[in-house]
């Protein structure tokens, strides 16, 4: 059975996208620049601001350079293994 001159239900439509590809297939309507906010011609930049601890970090501080060694040369050589339970448990003891 072939129904004409039917409108289109609103169950098939979807917030954010725009008209249909070729094949059917729904087509995401375009942002622009990732979410950035466009003025004039213009993409305005976003902010970042790091805490007093990431720039201790970024600086390189408390460092144990001998640990980081060790763990890279096992690392390398295909010889590190990840002890998954005890991150689970450490993951889980976080939250």
């Amino acid at each position: 059975m072939k129904i004409q001159n039917s409108p289109s239900p609103s169950v098939y439509s979807r917030p954010g996208v725009n008209s249909t590809t070729k094949g059917g297939a729904a087509k995401p309507v375009s942002t622009g620049t990732a979410g950035a906010k466009r003025t004039g011609g213009t993409t305005d930049a976003a902010s970042v601001s790091l805490s007093s601890e990431a720039r201790a970090l970024a600086a390189g501080g408390n460092v144990n350079e001998a640990k980081v060694s060790a763990i890279k040369a096992q690392v390398d050589a295909g010889e590190y293994e990840v002890d998954a339970y005890r991150v689970a448990e450490q993951m889980i003891d976080r939250m």
